[in-house]
């Protein structure tokens, strides 16, 4: 299962580098459900790790969408 779900998000930023932006959302969603198995787990190092790469695909998202304003107004 984990090779599927790994594939899932591979997927999804191969997408998102091709600027399909509802790939964003998407895999923050996903990633963000995944995370809470470490909640409940209570394993608090790897919720900050994806409380990290939550924040950074956030980043990138916003990235992309100042992007495509700037090339609509060149």
């Amino acid at each position: 299962m984990s090779v599927v779900a790994s594939s899932g998000f591979v997927l999804l930023g191969y997408l998102a580098l091709q600027g399909q932006h509802w790939a964003f959302p998407v895999g923050i969603g996903l990633y963000a459900l995944d995370g809470l198995v470490f909640v409940a787990a209570r394993h608090w190092i790897g919720l900050g790790f994806h409380v990290f790469v939550l924040i950074m695909i956030c980043k990138g998202f916003q990235a992309t969408r100042q992007l495509d304003r700037a090339r609509m107004h060149a």
